[in-house]
């Protein structure tokens, strides 16, 4: 789910002219703290790391 959330919101993102790796990560992490609190509070899981290298641009 997390996969396909990430997908489909870039291409989203990218159609409309939106995307910047900061605005990604936002929506992003709202997202998957919608489907996922739980996993979102762990910030050594990769979900987490994975949207801190989108926040801080790596």
């Amino acid at each position: 789910m997390f996969h396909l959330i990430r997908s489909e919101l870039a291409t989203k993102m990218r159609l409309e002219g939106t995307y910047t790796s900061d605005e990604y990560a936002r929506a992003l992490r709202g997202y998957f703290e919608k489907i996922d609190p739980i996993a979102m509070k762990n910030v050594e899981g990769y979900w987490s790391h994975l949207l801190e290298d989108y926040e801080t641009g790596l």
